[in-house]
């Protein structure tokens, strides 16, 4: 165990507390939130799960810096971590906010700023629950904020300043005020706040080093692009290309230098720990180091020592091997039982397997795979369950679970059909009578419960691409009979992106929501739709079209997410990472793609069956392209 997994233990114990300030947002706040927390996510943690952030050895350690301290120094902090730890993830989302909304490359704008307001004080209710009004605390809290703000406020006149480097993870310095107040070692807090500095120096420079191609392609200068254009002789005001700087950044070894000065930078940093008593924080510096000491190879002209044998070389039926292997894996079991949604732990064992599997089902029958067994299964499990996800009385019948009928009617075998016509009228019976005036189509159709303690709780009734989904079912189904109701759920959908952008889709990855939206909006122009809504569906494609280009220029890019852009929009380029990240047995690894009612709370729902089907149809689709 490292130092961070050592006390995710600890984090698990005090998030609640970050779940229900989430859950208690009023709904167009909550929505914002969700979309940050889903940015966050992808971000700044491997799973795609909010719990996750900052939780791997190369991650900045905020979130852990007082657990290492209370246990370095031996002091007894157990109500301090429970308030301390949700305080400061409300402060790194609200400061990461800050940063989206001055991106405008991100889906965020100044109408959230709101939003960070509110994160930060709600970070400031936690903390005054450990110290009260005139403790020494507050003093140290206001220095770091001071620091913060300066450093906010200075941004954008000097967004390559070297003397801001270390501001912009100045509220980091708040654990350490906490726990030395705590603990009684004020006077060892000037030296712990400049350690900390030259820390916070070396990560932000190394994570913009690490940002180069996408802050280059983007225009934006940071401190190691000025760096860069200095060694080279190139005028920071004049356009350049991004393959000159890209190019300077090895040539003339600015990189690498600057790599080398920051390991110098660690060292000091580590010794000083040392010297402070906190042997957890020097041996997380040593381990940053070997991180720099990486960085600044890749960017020297030095000789390299052989390299160990490449573990992907593609052949020439690369593609042919990588769709014979998934339809291995996916064809290996035709109940999908490894998708099946299982929830064990509290009162009752709850089993989703229609909804997963058929997710899976509707991938191998778009491609040809017969499917008459396992669709058979789906539509009557929905059909007992009452169009459930779960199969619990106290969870109404949803959109999604619908949705996903609708679409695999089509493949039903014609004699099949007339029956799944009869187990279909009562939940689009229920769908048209819980229809909204304003036309959308709400993720449940019945009022949420109020059930007991061990209730799932229904947290969010309005999702963009839940809708999408079903109307992708209702195009497909019965386009005469739903014409009018398809239509204007459409402009409540497209009236909602406008308004909340991709925070309108509330239970769903972003990838996959510009994956559905695209299809829908193609689908729809092919009909014969009303002139205003043709006009609505045009007015709002360049938007999607903006949000993909966006997904398509993270830092990191997955293989599920590689897929829905491949889906979206077909490129030679994403078939490597879908070649490369393709598992010995066929599959792809799961990764989160929506949320799931869990008890009091919510989780992501993530399988390998589900996002191998996703990987298979996306590799089919760059097949057909050829």
């Amino acid at each position: 165990m490292d130092e961070f997994t050592t006390y995710y233990p600890q984090r698990i114990k005090a998030w609640p507390a970050v779940q229900q300030f989430f859950g208690s947002l009023p709904p167009h706040l909550h929505r914002r939130a969700a979309l940050l927390k889903n940015d966050l996510a992808i971000l700044h943690s491997d799973s795609g799960q909010f719990i996750d952030i900052l939780n791997r050895r190369h991650d900045h350690p905020l979130l852990v810096l007082h657990f290492w301290l209370l246990a370095d120094w031996r002091v007894a902090g157990e109500p301090l971590a429970r308030h301390l730890l949700p305080a400061l993830v409300f402060l790194f989302a609200g400061a990461s906010l800050e940063q989206l909304i001055t991106d405008a490359s991100s889906g965020f704008s100044a109408a959230d700023a709101p939003l960070a307001e509110l994160l930060f004080q709600q970070a400031a209710v936690e903390l005054a629950q450990i110290f009260p009004p005139g403790s020494e605390f507050w003093g140290y809290y206001r220095a770091c904020w001071a620091e913060y703000a300066e450093t906010r406020l200075a941004a954008a006149p000097q967004p390559a300043a070297e003397s801001l480097l270390a501001g912009r993870w100045a509220l980091a310095k708040i654990p350490l005020a906490a726990v030395a107040v705590t603990a009684g070692r004020q006077a060892d807090l000037p030296q712990l706040g400049a350690l900390l500095d030259t820390f916070n120096r070396v990560y932000q420079t190394q994570s913009e080093i690490l940002a180069l191609r996408r802050d280059v392609a983007q225009r934006r200068l940071t401190y190691p692009i000025a760096q860069i254009m200095a060694a080279a002789g190139i005028d920071p005001q004049q356009p350049v290309s991004p393959e000159r700087i890209l190019g300077a950044a090895v040539l003339t070894g600015a990189v690498s230098r600057l790599c080398q000065a920051d390991e110098r930078r660690l060292a000091e940093a580590q010794l000083a720990a040392e010297t402070l008593g906190v042997p957890t924080l020097a041996g997380y510096l040593a381990a940053a180091a070997g991180f720099v000491q990486d960085t600044g190879r890749l960017f020297s002209l030095k000789p390299k020592k052989p390299a160990v044998p490449r573990a992907f070389a593609p052949v020439s039926n690369s593609l042919a091997a990588a769709l014979s292997a998934a339809e291995g894996y996916l064809l290996s079991d035709l109940t999908f039982s490894e998708s099946w949604d299982v929830q064990r732990g509290g009162v009752r064992e709850l089993t989703a397997q229609a909804f997963p599997a058929g997710l899976v089902v509707e991938a191998l029958a778009q491609t040809g795979h017969p499917m008459d067994e396992p669709l058979a299964r789906i539509f009557a499990q929905l059909h007992a369950s009452g169009c459930r996800y779960y199969n619990l009385p106290e969870l109404p019948p949803d959109a999604d679970d619908l949705g996903l009928l609708l679409r695999l009617f089509g493949y039903l075998p014609g004699p099949a059909q007339a029956l799944a016509r009869q187990q279909l009228a009562e939940p689009l019976a229920q769908m048209r009578a819980s229809v909204r005036p304003t036309g959308e189509i709400p993720v449940w159709f019945a009022a949420e419960p109020a059930g007991d303690a061990d209730s799932p709780v229904i947290w969010g009734a309005s999702c963009a691409a839940t809708e999408i989904n079903l109307l992708l079912g209702l195009l497909d189904f019965d386009w005469p009979g739903y014409a009018g109701l398809i239509q204007a759920s459409a402009r409540s959908v497209c009236h909602r992106f406008e308004t909340y952008g991709l925070g309108a889709a509330l239970y769903y990855v972003t990838p996959y929501v510009l994956w559905s939206a695209v299809t829908v909006l193609a689908r729809l122009r092919a009909r014969p739709i009303a002139a205003d809504l043709r006009e609505l569906l045009a007015h709002i494609e360049p938007t999607l079209w903006q949000w993909v280009e966006q997904e398509s220029r993270r830092p990191h890019i997955s293989a599920q997410t590689t897929a829905f852009l491949a889906l979206t929009r077909p490129q030679e380029a994403w078939l490597e990472i879908l070649l490369k990240s393709q598992r010995h047995d066929g599959s792809w690894p799961a990764e989160p793609l929506f949320l799931i009612p869990h008890g009091r709370r919510t989780a992501w729902y993530a399988s390998r069956p589900v996002t191998s089907a996703f990987c298979y149809l996306a590799l089919r689709k760059i097949e057909q392209r050829g």
